[in-house]
C-alpha cells in the first residue's frame, strides 16, 4: 500500500515492551523511563492481530523492538508465531544484547533472519557512563554469539556523539574488514529543547563520512536488502559495509517506507511526530479484523510528507 505521497509502505517496527534493562541517556533522559502500567501494554495475542492486519495491507518486513524486547516473557514463541503469518517475508529483532547469549539457536528456529545490535562503545567505563549499567561483558558475549550465528543479516548500530564516542568510529568501521556485518552510524537526536549542551553532542553523517574517507577510500553500496533509512558504503575488498542514518542533518523522509506499533497499541506513521492512532479501542472494544485493517490504512494515508523533529518523548516508549 502507498501513502498519499506515493511511498510504498512495506515495513513495520513493533515494540513489544517499553521496559529496558539499560538506561542510555539519549533514550531515557535522566535515566528514568516513563513505563506504562502493564494493563496498558498490548498482549502478545493483540500484537499478532495487528500484525495480521498489517500483512493484509502488504506490509511484509517486520522488526520487533522494545524497550528491550528480550525482557518481555514469551518473546521467542511470539516471534515464531509472527513469522508464520501469511505475507510476512522477513523478521528481525533489535536488541541491546544484554540477554542475547544462549538464544541465537532458538531465534533462528523461530524464523528470525536479521539482528540489529546496539553498541555505542568498545570501552567498558564509557559503556557504563552511556548506559548506566555495568554489563559490558554480557553485551559483548551476546554480540559475538550473534555474529557467529547464521543470521542472514547482522546490523550493528552506533549512536555517534561528539566528545563521547566519536573517536571510536574507525574501530567500528574495522569490524567490516573480515565480517559480513553492516555497521550503521546514527546521528544523535537531542531530546526536547536543543540546549547548548545537547547541540554540542551532534555530529553530522557527512562529517562522519569525511573522517572515514581520510583513512580508507570507499564506494557506495546497496547494503542489506536494499531498503531502509541508511546510506551504505564499502571499503574495497572488505566483507561488510558501513552506513549512516541521518534523521537530523539529512532526513530520509522522501524514501521512508515504515510505520510503527508501540507497546501501548499506538500506530505511529512517523517516529518524530507526536500524532498517533490508538488501536486499543478496536482491539478491546469488540472491533473486527477489518476494523484494524481500516485503521492501519488510515494511518498510512495520513503519514506526513516530512517530520518536524518533535522529540519530546523517551525512545523506549516508541521503539527504535
Amino acid at each position: 500500500m502507498k501513502d498519499s505521497f506515493g511511498r510504498e509502505i512495506t515495513n513495520i517496527r513493533i515494540s513489544v515492551t517499553d521496559r529496558c534493562n539499560l538506561k542510555c541517556f539519549y533514550c531515557m533522559p535522566g535515566g528514568i523511563g516513563e513505563f506504562a502500567p502493564k494493563s496498558e501494554l498490548l498482549s502478545l495475542d493483540e500484537i499478532l492481530r495487528v500484525a495480521r492486519a498489517a500483512a493484509r495491507l502488504g506490509i511484509r518486513n517486520f522488526r520487533v523492538t522494545g524497550g528491550e524486547p528480550f525482557v518481555r516473557p514469551g518473546l521467542i514463541e511470539f516471534l515464531g508465531r509472527l513469522r508464520k503469518i501469511p505475507g510476512v517475508e522477513s523478521l528481525a529483532v533489535t536488541t541491546n544484547a544484554v540477554l542475547l547469549k544462549g538464544k541465537t539457536d532458538s531465534l533462528i528456529r523461530a524464523g528470525v533472519e536479521g539482528m540489529n545490535l546496539s553498541l555505542d562503545t568498545f570501552e567498558r567505563d564509557r559503556f557504563t557512563s552511556i548506559t548506566g549499567s555495568d554489563c559490558f561483558d554480557k553485551v559483548m558475549r551476546g554480540i559475538e554469539e550473534a555474529m557467529d550465528a547464521p543470521f542472514k543479516t547482522i546490523k550493528l548500530n552506533m549512536v555517534a556523539m561528539r566528545g563521547i564516542n566519536d573517536d571510536e568510529i574507525p574501530r567500528f568501521v574495522q569490524l567490516t574488514r573480515n565480517r559480513n556485518v553492516h555497521v550503521r552510524f546514527i546521528e544523535y537526536m537531542p531530546h526536547g529543547d536543543w540546549s547548548e549542551e545537547e547541540v554540542a553532542k551532534k555530529i553530522s553523517c557527512e562529517e562522519i563520512l569525511e573522517g572515514i574517507a581520510a583513512l580508507h577510500p570507499f564506494e557506495g553500496d546497496e547494503g542489506p536488502r536494499g531498503y531502509g533509512p541508511a546510506r551504505y558504503y564499502r571499503i574495497q575488498g572488505w566483507k561488510g559495509t558501513f552506513g549512516v542514518i541521518s534523521p537530523v542533518f539529512n532526513p530520509f523522509c522522501e524514501r521512508c517506507n515504515r510505520i510503527r506499533l508501540t507497546s501501548r497499541g499506538m500506530i505511529k506513521s512517523c517516529l518524530l511526530i507526536e500524532q498517533y492512532l490508538d488501536l486499543k479501542p478496536i482491539l478491546r472494544g469488540g472491533g473486527t479484523d477489518d476494523d484494524l485493517v481500516g485503521a492501519i490504512r488510515r494511518a498510512i494515508v495520513e503519514k506526513p510528507e516530512r517530520h518536524t523533529f518533535q522529540r519530546n518523548f523517551s525512545m523506549n516508549a516508541i521503539g527504535g
